[in-house]
């Protein structure tokens, strides 16, 4: 199991999201990943470098820090399997 994961940089851009709500999914998003860092194998260096996440048009915004997350760590565990 993983013990620390650093993300150096992670940029969020969300149409339609205002700077003031982007705060709090930004936190909610790192909260979710925090807890699901259990699901990565443990690994040396794994670099992302850029990674897109598609929402269903009608995903209710309550459910976007877990539609990001489960994206995240598919990427992060490709990663760590290639």
């Amino acid at each position: 199991m993983l013990e620390l994961v650093e993300i150096e940089s992670l940029v969020l851009r969300v149409p339609g999201v205002h700077a003031d709500d982007a705060h709090g999914l930004a936190r909610r998003i790192a909260e979710e990943m925090q807890r699901r860092l259990g699901e990565l194998p443990a690994h040396g260096h794994v670099h992302v470098a850029e990674l897109a996440v598609r929402m269903p048009v009608d995903a209710p915004r309550a459910q976007w820090p877990k539609l990001v997350a489960d994206r995240l760590i598919e990427a992060l565990s490709e990663a760590c399997h290639g």
